[in-house]
């Protein structure tokens, strides 16, 4: 029983977390969020990822592609605060439309590394 209702929590804070990255502050400065398991944030790119996220183990920031209510492809990005409750959550709209072969894969990659890089160094001057 317990665990029935841990996992409809689960799926309710997922929920939530795909609303917040659709918000007008997540795709400008990023917009805080109450969440900080780190098993949301993996069950959110489970749930809408495209491809597998990124683990960023010194910032606590998970990176991947998400389709969110027919916004195809947004890059998701969500840092966990280290010394508060909670998170943010950045959505960035790649420039372009990557396709899925080899070539349109490797761009993804690093288009994510940059925007995750921009950010870090965005936040770390915080």
């Amino acid at each position: 029983m317990i665990s029935i209702i841990r996992k409809m929590a689960v799926r309710a804070s997922v929920k939530r977390i795909a609303r917040t990255a659709l918000t007008t502050e997540a795709f400008t400065v990023g917009a805080s969020s109450v969440f900080n398991m780190p098993s949301m944030f993996i069950s959110f790119f489970k749930k809408y990822g495209t491809t597998e996220y990124i683990y960023y183990s010194d910032w606590d920031l998970y990176v991947g592609y998400v389709n969110l209510d027919g916004i195809e492809e947004l890059l998701c990005l969500i840092l966990k605060l280290p010394f508060e409750d909670g998170c943010i959550i950045v959505s960035v709209k790649p420039p372009i439309s990557f396709n899925n072969g080899l070539i349109g894969l490797l761009d993804k990659l690093e288009f994510a590394e940059q925007t995750a890089n921009n950010y870090i160094a965005y936040y770390s001057n915080r």
